[in-house]
């Protein structure tokens, strides 16, 4: 092992990544060790939508609303529980995905104190809002 070895973030092994559908929009983005250039949301109906960071000009976490993201253009509502971790990713550029949560974690059986996303609102166009 070099002094290098010492102070690179280790690699994720596949088994610790695991295999197998993510149970949250959490898992999902898996919370990557270095920022990302564009953040894909995934709507109720399927429909993907990718945005740059760079356009992103505020992140507001609305304890009645959810996290409000507000790109150059759109406004984005994600609404749903435990969201602090997301938004905390969210703010370091580390997100890249965010989808709603399905299945039993998204009635908050296992819950574990990981967000669970129940909607993800395009509110629209900013400048036709203003």
């Amino acid at each position: 092992m070099s002094i290098l070895d010492q102070y690179l973030p280790k690699k994720p092994t596949p088994s610790a990544v695991g295999e197998s559908a993510p149970e949250s929009a959490h898992d999902a983005a898996s919370m990557l060790e270095r920022p990302v250039l564009m953040i894909v949301l995934v709507m109720a109906d399927g429909t993907q939508l990718a945005y740059p960071y760079a356009t992103l000009q505020r992140v507001m976490m609305d304890r009645d609303r959810g996290i409000v993201l507000s790109f150059t253009a759109d406004e984005i509502i994600v609404e749903g529980s435990s969201l602090e971790p997301l938004f905390k990713g969210i703010t370091q550029h580390r997100v890249s995905r965010v989808e709603m949560t399905t299945g039993e974690r998204q009635i908050g059986v296992t819950n574990k104190g990981l967000p669970i996303i129940t909607g993800i609102t395009l509110v629209g166009d900013i400048e036709q809002n203003n």
